[in-house]
């Protein structure tokens, strides 16, 4: 059986990704249950990542409040496409209707394939089947199986 050579770039890097793996488990290895003295409510992301106070040197600066400008520029869009005004113009009137010299004789394909034939109307395929009518008595089948008690 023939078997793929396995670089040796990709052994370093295995056991790169396994050396990372146990560092990031050290400290955090099963133990097994025990039962503790009373309830810590906390989730173990607030557990482990807490607000830290930071060293004095460290704090956040507060900085002057910025004075703001009002904005005057313009695009490009703007300076280069300056708008003009359009003249009304005066609204046309509709071309007069063409006098027809010669009658309308065409027929579409439609009325040419399709023929109206006379057909004569098919007898119904089987006589209405008539059923003698049934006194409504206005009871469930339940109040007939199970009567009441007297």
């Amino acid at each position: 059986m023939h078997r793929l050579a396995r670089s040796p770039d990709a052994d370093v890097h295995r056991r790169q990704l396994e050396v990372e793996a146990q560092g990031h488990y050290e400290g955090r290895e099963i133990q097994p249950w025990q039962r503790r003295a009373e309830f810590d409510g906390r989730t173990t992301s607030s557990q482990d990542y807490r607000q830290w106070e930071l060293p004095v040197g460290q704090q956040r600066l507060e900085h002057p409040p910025r004075q703001t400008l009002p904005f005057t520029a313009i695009t490009t869009n703007q300076s280069d496409y300056q708008p003009y005004t359009i003249p009304d113009l005066p609204p046309s009137q509709p071309a007069p209707p063409k006098p027809q010299r010669v009658p309308f004789t065409a027929a579409s394909t439609y009325h040419a394939d399709f023929k109206e034939f006379d057909v004569a109307a098919r007898p119904p395929p089987f006589a209405p089947i008539c059923r003698p009518s049934i006194p409504f008595t206005a009871r469930s089948a339940y109040e007939e199986d199970y009567p009441a008690r007297p």
